[in-house]
């Protein structure tokens, strides 16, 4: 992989899914709709590319648009970002739906628009 991808902070490894074509078409999905928070570097990041290296098509690299620092938030804190239990899971129709917790550890699924 080439040097400037380094960052494993940056790089989401896909090895352990057995679908790495269909889990990068998930992610890009999102590219343009949800942010990438970095703990090392405590930036939350809005405008970003995915990159599928040509040697490793196992890994997803986020790279930031470099050109967009009005979009790069620094200085977030690690403990200002909240898990929300809420996942965003492909359904059986191949659209999206958003997993709601509810009590007793069942998960509600509600579908979910894109646009």
């Amino acid at each position: 992989m080439n040097d400037v991808f380094k960052s494993e902070h940056l790089v989401w490894d896909l090895g352990r899914l057995s679908d790495h074509d269909r889990a990068t078409r998930f992610a890009m999905r999102f590219q343009q709709s949800l942010c990438v928070y970095s703990p090392p570097v405590q930036q939350l990041y809005t405008n970003y590319e995915i990159i599928v290296p040509e040697d490793d098509h196992r890994k997803l690299i986020i790279l930031p648009n470099p050109h967009a620092f009005h979009d790069i938030f620094n200085r977030i804190n690690e403990d200002s970002i909240v898990q929300t239990s809420l996942f965003i899971t492909p359904d059986d129709k191949g659209g999206l739906q958003l997993l709601i917790p509810m009590s007793g550890g069942r998960q509600r699924a509600m579908p979910l628009a894109v646009g």
